[in-house]
């Protein structure tokens, strides 16, 4: 069974929710907070993440998540409220 990360993004931070229980890990929105998301996730076996479309701030995140070869997809915030 894969692992799923879910990020909230924001103009300044990186929201990470990794288990069911609503822990969140927070990054600055940043290429420096985005190499340390990766290792996060890396380090507790995500194998896809799921990224929240904001306008350009998710671009640095899903950036370097591709380089470093992490699935990914980019959600529409309004099919992501319409969800929940």
């Amino acid at each position: 069974m894969k692992k799923v990360a879910g990020v909230d993004v924001s103009k300044d931070w990186l929201d990470c929710a990794v288990d069911a229980d609503g822990k969140c890990v927070r990054f600055a929105n940043s290429t420096k907070g985005a190499l340390k998301c990766e290792k996060f996730f890396r380090k507790v076996g995500i194998d896809f993440v799921v990224v929240e479309a904001t306008g350009g701030y998710e671009r640095p995140l899903c950036k370097v998540l591709w380089a470093q070869g992490l699935a990914l997809t980019i959600a529409n915030p309004r099919q992501v409220r319409a969800f929940a």
